[in-house]
């Protein structure tokens, strides 16, 4: 569902979404800490992870990359709105969509594709 936005909501939306963009680098890099250091700990215990043997990616390999996506969502939304803001001074139609972390959701604005 589109929403338009003048130049205080672009602002906004820049300030929360860069927030929100390094929330996600913090998190994201704790998350490839913590599975190098569990990869680390079942080498030197010579165990495997179970779930990895069978899917071909832990859990930890899982969130990284669905981390990795959100930040790209991120990355394309606040360069999308930051190009509207430069191009014209009208109210942008930007759609919603669903992003989430760790199992938090909310939503950020992801402006079209020209």
């Amino acid at each position: 569902m589109p929403i338009a936005m003048d130049d205080a909501e672009r602002r906004r939306f820049l300030t929360e979404a860069t927030a929100a963009r390094e929330r996600v680098e913090a998190a994201l890099a704790g998350l490839i800490r913590d599975r190098d250091a569990i990869e680390r700990d079942l080498q030197e215990g010579r165990r495997a992870d179970l779930f990895k043997h069978v899917t071909g990616k832990s859990s930890l390999d899982r969130a990284v990359d669905e981390a990795r996506r959100t930040l790209d969502g991120l990355e394309r939304a606040i360069d999308e709105v930051r190009k509207i803001g430069a191009s014209d001074q009208t109210p942008s139609l930007i759609p919603i969509i669903r992003v989430g972390v760790g199992g938090a959701f909310g939503a950020i604005a992801v402006p079209r594709s020209a």
